[in-house]
């Protein structure tokens, strides 16, 4: 299925964030040459130097995560709504503490940012996610329990994801079911609640990586007796 991303001439901000300096020199190292700009911490909270076409992907180390970091991933997500986020760890997060990663949109182990780092930031850029094949088990167990605790997608819900992966606007999609737009924007919200994710885009991806790695329907798109 085909998704709408932006092309990859899009200008793109980067902004490395928690790091200590002897990371933060070793990243920047590894984006010199490409296309992707680097930004320091302080212009991107001031706002500075910041074009309005760039795509902001903002590079987070894995400290945010924790529930007593003094800046959270939600604090981050409020401040910068439209930017992109990116978790870099030293390892990766067990199943149960994929939950923590909902609202973020990859994950890159520091150890693999050498050869994984430039790739994961274009994938961001472009509207996509990027996490490792671990991640996913993560996901995909976390949405086997929501599907045991009766929280499966309906199936409106199904019908409208494949069709937001054909980049159709909520009117063209309430249009296509017969529905109201207000309908369509209902089912949305509730499916990106459920998928843990912000926007279709996001909620398209996840869906089809659970797919790919399950190699079958996965227990959230179970459909229901009854349609919405």
């Amino acid at each position: 299925m085909r998704i709408r991303s932006n092309r990859a001439s899009t200008p793109t901000t980067v902004c490395f964030l928690g790091q200590n300096p002897i990371s933060l020199d070793y990243l920047t190292h590894l984006l010199r040459g490409h296309e992707l700009q680097v930004v320091d911490e302080q212009k991107v909270y001031q706002q500075q130097g910041l074009s309005p076409r760039a795509k902001l992907v903002l590079a987070l180390d894995e400290s945010f995560l924790l529930p007593a970091s003094r800046l959270s991933v939600r604090s981050i997500r409020t401040r910068f709504p439209q930017a992109q986020l990116l978790i870099l760890a030293s390892a990766a997060p067990s199943a149960e503490q994929c939950q923590f990663l909902r609202g973020i949109d990859g994950l890159v182990l520091y150890s693999e940012a050498k050869d994984k780092l430039i790739p994961a930031l274009r994938a961001l850029r472009d509207g996509h996610m990027w996490f490792p094949r671990q991640i996913l088990e993560g996901f995909a167990r976390l949405a086997s329990q929501a599907d045991k605790q009766g929280r499966p997608l309906t199936e409106r819900e199904t019908e409208i994801i494949p069709l937001m992966g054909e980049g159709l606007s909520n009117k063209e999609i309430a249009n296509k079911l017969g529905v109201t737009e207000k309908t369509v924007k209902f089912h949305a919200s509730n499916l990106f609640a459920k998928l843990g994710v912000h926007d279709r885009s996001s909620a398209v991806e996840l869906v089809h990586s659970l797919c790919a790695f399950r190699r079958q329907t996965p227990p959230m798109t179970q459909r229901t007796a009854q349609a919405a």
